[in-house]
């Protein structure tokens, strides 16, 4: 859009024609026409299983790009946090693998021996990933520690290095935005947990700037920051990962939704005329997915017909709250002498 708007003002402040008027139209109105096009073809052309493969590959480009890029710097360069922060974006591409096989498989369809669905996978993938996590993390700092403790100091790398890390941080963090978007739009733990290795990455790459900047302007003396910024960050994604074991295993267990989506879930039952008393109710998650249970009352001479529409639509209006799939179990109860109309 700036292009086309520059052109316009240089077309005005130059002896205009009709020629230099049309390109610079042209050019408004192309730019407009492809950032629509690519909005389109990224998002409103492509179905949601797509669009999560479509996410996940292009985590999965970018990570063996920076992979190699970090590599072969931080040869050329001398740096070996570079070449320790390469080996760890490669760990992230272990990691999109592992998040593209757990979302095609979450996504299946209900079969005989999985009627409720496939919906798990994904939970069991973001359980897989945040022990990846751990793992990670602990590495890293085992490794600060032991610099650390053995005070190994490498010579100040060349200057490639830094803005390779520079670039990684940049990227990373964009990774990070990009995924979390799609994640929280398909309501996906699989997709945010690699959203976090994604940002682990770039946290890691941060560590390997500021040990890069220490050792060229401080010389030896600085190059500890490296080892120490590299442990702290260790320590964050160890936390990163314990915080979505211990929210999937939570899910696991059947926790169910929070008080607040509990109580809008029994007064949209409340709201349709005829329902009475909407009790017992019983929510979980089935990865990306909701499940849940509710009992409510009606009038005794109500026809089964009519006592069938009315759970029908508290049905539709339980699963309108939710921006993902619910699946919604009504039970139909008399009212009776003695309980609350």
């Amino acid at each position: 859009m700036t292009t086309g708007v520059s052109n316009v003002k240089l077309a005005e402040l130059n002896p205009p024609n009709t020629r230099s008027r049309w390109r610079a139209r042209c050019c408004t109105s192309g730019m407009s026409m492809v950032a629509v096009f690519t909005k389109r073809q990224l998002y409103g052309s492509l179905s949601g299983r797509m669009q999560e493969t479509h996410v996940v590959l292009v985590g999965v480009a970018t990570d063996v790009a920076m992979a190699a890029l970090k590599l072969t710097v931080g040869l050329a360069a001398g740096s070996r946090a570079l070449v320790a922060d390469a080996l760890h974006s490669l760990s992230d591409v272990v990691s999109d693998g592992v998040t593209l096989a757990g979302l095609r498989a979450a996504r299946r369809p209900p079969d005989e021996d999985h009627s409720f669905g496939h919906g798990r996978y994904d939970t069991i993938t973001a359980l897989a990933i945040g022990a990846f996590l751990v793992v990670v993390g602990a590495a890293i700092a085992v490794a600060a520690y032991s610099s650390l403790r053995d005070r190994t100091v490498a010579a100040a790398p060349g200057a490639a290095a830094l803005w390779i890390a520079g670039l990684a941080i940049v990227t990373k963090e964009l990774l990070f935005r990009f995924t979390t978007a799609a994640a929280r739009r398909r309501n996906s733990r699989a997709l945010a947990a690699g959203a976090w290795h994604h940002r682990t990455d770039a946290l890691s790459s941060i560590a390997v700037f500021g040990g890069i900047a220490g050792a060229r302007i401080g010389g030896p003396r600085w190059a500890l920051l490296d080892p120490i910024a590299g442990g702290i960050v260790g320590l964050i994604i160890v936390g990163v990962g314990g915080a979505f074991v211990f929210r999937t295993l939570r899910e696991m267990s059947d926790v169910g939704l929070s008080p607040a989506k509990r109580a809008q879930i029994l007064a949209a039952a409340a709201e349709v005329e005829g329902v009475r008393d909407p009790h017992n109710l019983k929510t979980r998650r089935l990865g990306p997915a909701v499940a849940v249970e509710l009992h409510f009352r009606v009038s005794p001479e109500m026809s089964v017909r009519d006592a069938h529409g009315l759970a029908s639509e508290v049905e539709r209006r339980i699963r309108a709250l939710f921006n993902t799939e619910a699946r919604v179990i009504t039970h139909v109860e008399p009212i009776e002498a003695g309980t609350h109309p």
